[in-house]
């Protein structure tokens, strides 16, 4: 699904770069659910921000099913963006005056989806199990139901990719669990995910581990607990999705 090739990304000035990842390779298969852990500054955001299109190398080249990101105008990068990859931020990103069922029903109002919106954004409320609270401004919600209603968001138009900063980084112990349920679930139906974190029994539910650290990817291997999703998305149809043109 995604391939990063020898990519590099430096901020700042030329009299003055600060590097925050240098040649990275890595390839995320379609169905796989990865999780991509290191200290602070390690460049885990960075990186994560690439594989969401939110930005682009400085160097190397990143593949988006086979596409070369950096050939992308803006216009079909914010269509993928939208249409093919669900984000979900540790510090939730809710619009906090609009209701539960208003943040949700956002991407589709980008996306410009009128007369399947009310459906699509009952069924994701649904399944998150938030559509008790469909009215509640999110100023009102408590972290884990802020994270959960940031899920059914990144649900709401179906994405094959969901990428997950932090997860659970701002909510309680009983919440993160409840969030890296869902997730796993996510997975069983498909979906690639990939995880960034800094706690490995986070990442623990994950099929395969990136290690990143000062910019640089330094282990890729098995998740430290075996989970059985890996055979269970083996055998389930990938989604029929190709690149938004």
């Amino acid at each position: 699904m995604i391939e990063l090739a020898s990519v590099g990304r430096t901020y700042g000035s030329a009299s003055a770069p600060v590097t925050a990842l240098r040649d990275v390779n890595l390839v995320i298969q379609r169905g796989e659910f990865m999780a991509i852990v290191g200290p602070s500054g390690s460049g885990k955001s960075t990186l994560l921000n690439l594989i969401g299109c939110l930005d682009q190398p400085t160097s190397g080249r990143l593949l988006f099913l086979g596409e070369d990101t950096s050939t992308l105008n803006d216009t079909k990068l914010s269509r993928i963006r939208n249409r093919s990859i669900g984000f979900v931020f540790q510090m939730f990103n809710l619009v906090p005056e609009l209701t539960v069922y208003e943040n949700i029903e956002l991407p589709l109002v980008y996306a410009g989806v009128t007369r399947e919106r009310r459906a699509l954004t009952t069924k994701v409320l649904e399944r998150v199990g938030m559509d008790h609270r469909a009215d509640h401004p999110a100023s009102l919600l408590s972290g884990g139901e802020q994270q959960r209603v940031a899920i059914a968001r990144a649900l709401v138009n179906d994405p094959a990719l969901i990428l997950a900063d932090e997860p659970t980084g701002s909510i309680d112990p009983d919440s993160a669990e409840q969030v890296m349920e869902l997730l796993g679930e996510l997975h069983d139906q498909a979906r690639t995910i990939v995880l960034v974190t800094h706690n490995m029994s986070v990442a623990a539910v994950a099929q395969r581990v990136v290690r990143i650290e000062s910019g640089t990817i330094n282990e890729i291997g098995a998740a430290v607990r075996p989970d059985d999703r890996a055979a269970a998305a083996a055998v389930m149809p990938a989604p029929d999705w190709t690149p938004l043109r």
